[in-house]
């Protein structure tokens, strides 16, 4: 996802188009130093024609700059081929603006409650311990972004699923730091809570897998059930409280692995 501010490209577009008037080198200076910002605006994917053609300008406005700060005033001439040229890549910039934007889908995320929208699709580690995050593999960090992003754009049951995967995938990771090898026939979460109290998993972890398969994992695998908003941000709490017990259990057990990217 990339994340716009609509009052910033108001305002470069205002600054920019102020260069159609006679410019001042107090608007030349301006414009150069916000274009420079826009080329790195976002990810390289967002408007890339059109930061093609703010670079068209930048180079031309370069020169008087350079002038300007260098106190060089008398070096400073800009003829009419000079304006006129201006003018048709300031014109090119506002026309491949306008043609990208028309082309842009942009959603409008709210907060899922205390979720922010930036928290779920770019910094889902901010709803995690941060102990919690360090300990997590690359395969439950993946879970918990997918289940951010779906939480965000209010695909509730999708997020429910995902998030379900993420504590599953560090419930086998437990398992097998204990040693234990796990058949395809035993991939089920009752399996996995035996498995664990007999390898002296604490109650408060054990309980917690037991209460999670029974009242939300298992329903949740049924093709009818869906989600509602709260339901959803509800089992995403309730997963974050898994995961740092987890961790903390296999922590305290020396079983618990730092993440390596």
């Amino acid at each position: 996802m990339i994340e716009i501010d609509p009052y910033y490209l108001y305002w470069l577009a205002t600054e920019i188009h102020d260069l159609r008037e006679k410019p001042t080198f107090f608007t030349i200076a301006t414009a150069k130093a916000m274009l420079g910002d826009f080329m790195n605006y976002g990810k390289p994917e967002f408007l890339p024609r059109t930061k093609e053609r703010a670079k068209d300008i930048v180079s031309l406005l370069a020169p008087t700059v350079a002038a300007f700060q260098a106190g060089a005033l008398d070096e400073i001439i800009m003829t009419e081929k000079d304006l006129t040229l201006l003018h048709r890549r300031v014109q090119d910039f506002e026309t491949e603006f306008r043609k990208e934007s028309g082309h842009l889908f942009v959603v409008c995320a709210e907060n899922q409650r205390l979720l922010t929208p930036y928290v779920l699709t770019e910094k889902i580690e901010n709803a995690v311990a941060t102990k919690t995050w360090n300990y997590m593999s690359l395969m439950a960090r993946s879970e918990i972004e997918e289940s951010g992003r779906c939480l965000a754009v209010e695909r509730y049951t999708a997020s429910g699923f995902h998030i379900i995967r993420c504590v599953e995938s560090l419930i086998r990771e437990y398992i097998g730091a204990c040693g234990v090898t796990l058949k395809d026939s035993e991939r089920n979460w009752g399996k996995y809570a035996e498995m664990l109290r007999a390898n002296g998993a604490a109650n408060e972890v054990t309980n917690m897998i037991d209460n999670l398969r029974s009242d939300d994992r298992n329903t949740l695998m049924h093709p009818e059930k869906f989600l509602n908003q709260d339901e959803a941000i509800g089992l995403f709490n309730l997963c974050q409280t898994a995961l740092d017990r987890l961790i903390n259990d296999m922590e305290k057990r020396g079983k618990a692995k730092p993440f390596l990217p």
